[in-house]
């Protein structure tokens, strides 16, 4: 496996998310005209390439950016597109639901494609380990990845934010909440939280499907509240 790169975020950079909160017109750019940077449309997501080498993934899928096949396919397009353009030196991932960052699993999806699985084997595990090889593509990249949180991120969305090399929180929640609806986390958050945060807090966290507001999940998780208000 590939080393693990270690990074430090710059303090412009962070200075720049702290004293502008981080919304969609960073660094000059004009959505209405697209000046200052370039546009890719997906169905699910937009990359914006603005100044200084920094790409944005703005996921929207409505109603509620929950996650299903098609928004991993396109995650995982976005961040194999972003790791060849050597123009890019920096991946940001953010959304532009006014209260979600990223839902967990699409449920109404889920139980639609049940009857896919009756039957087969081991058919929960091989739904857990798509979430987790498209969360693993980001935690892999070889350029920094930094989850901007402006808004929830519960189950699923908490995973790929732990899969980020940094956490930058806005507004919102975060937690791993499976819990709540009798499973546990899938898609790699029982293996990465203990490596950030230790056994014993991970445990905690888990068990209780604690919801951190971005002032606890400041003192609990390796993550930054950037700014008091939302977008």
């Amino acid at each position: 496996m590939k080393e693990r790169m270690k990074f430090s975020i710059s303090s412009s950079l962070a200075d720049n998310m702290n004293r502008t909160g981080f919304g969609f017109n960073r660094w000059n750019f004009d959505h209405s005209t697209g000046k200052g940077g370039i546009r890719l449309a997906f169905q699910t997501l937009t990359i914006e390439k603005r100044d200084k080498g920094i790409a944005w993934i703005m996921i929207n899928n409505p109603p509620v950016n929950a996650i299903n096949d098609v928004l991993m396919d396109e995650l995982e397009e976005a961040a194999a597109q972003l790791e060849q353009d050597s123009s890019v030196r920096v991946i940001v991932l953010s959304s532009r639901h006014p209260k979600i960052f990223l839902a967990g699993v699409d449920i109404k999806a889920m139980i639609a494609n049940s009857a896919n699985l009756v039957g087969e084997e081991n058919g929960i595990e091989k739904g857990s380990a798509r979430m987790q090889k498209c969360f693993h593509t980001f935690y892999q990249l070889p350029k920094p990845v930094i989850a901007a949180i402006n808004g929830h991120a519960l189950g699923g969305g908490c995973e790929l934010a732990l899969a980020c090399d940094f956490r930058l929180m806005g507004k919102g929640q975060i937690g791993l909440t499976e819990l709540n609806l009798g499973i546990i986390p899938g898609a790699g958050g029982t293996q990465r939280l203990p490596q950030l945060v230790g056994r014993a807090k991970a445990i905690e966290l888990i068990f209780m499907a604690k919801r951190l507001e971005a002032n606890e999940a400041e003192r609990s998780l390796p993550l930054r509240k950037i700014c008091r208000s939302g977008l």
